[in-house]
């Protein structure tokens, strides 16, 4: 291959993908983020929709507590995701709390997305409702940019050379 094809530096090619996924896992989390509040949102929608019994099925308390298990686990994962998005926009980028934001991204995602199917019912698996596309598009947070496994090496690392 010519050396003017060559991208970054001879024999340094791992270390720079790897140094790539430690500013993309802050994105990947913000995707995640994206996918829970919109499962959140349709799920809330569709529970004041939905009756059963003569009742609105947000109004049962197996509702509510998925609801409120998203909105919680959602929550949490703003609040990583816009530190870890802001420690970079200040230029002091902290890569471990980029690999949380991404391991509790995509196991928030799948988690929302779950319930929101979960909360549609039938209707959960069927196109006319977004939240059956949301579910494969959480389960792949959970693989693509590091794995969770390889989100746990790297958390793990830091925390025994502390």
């Amino acid at each position: 291959m010519p050396q003017t094809n060559l991208v970054g530096t001879d024999g340094k090619g791992f270390p720079q993908l790897m140094h790539f996924f430690d500013i993309t896992r802050m994105m990947v989390a913000a995707q995640a983020l994206g996918i829970s509040q919109a499962c959140l949102d349709a799920a809330v929608k569709y529970s004041k929709e939905r009756h059963a019994f003569g009742n609105p099925i947000g109004s049962y308390q197996a509702t509510m507590t998925k609801l409120t298990e998203m909105a919680v686990k959602t929550e949490a994962l703003r609040n990583l995701v816009y530190k870890a998005a802001w420690l970079v926009d200040t230029g002091k980028p902290d890569f471990t709390l980029s690999a949380m934001a991404k391991y509790l991204g995509g196991q928030t995602a799948v988690f929302c997305a779950n319930a929101a199917i979960e909360i549609h019912g039938g209707y959960g698996y069927m196109e006319e409702y977004s939240v059956q596309k949301w579910y494969r598009d959480a389960k792949i947070l959970e693989i693509y940019e590091g794995t969770k496994e390889a989100e746990v090496m790297a958390i793990g690392r830091v925390l025994q050379s502390k």
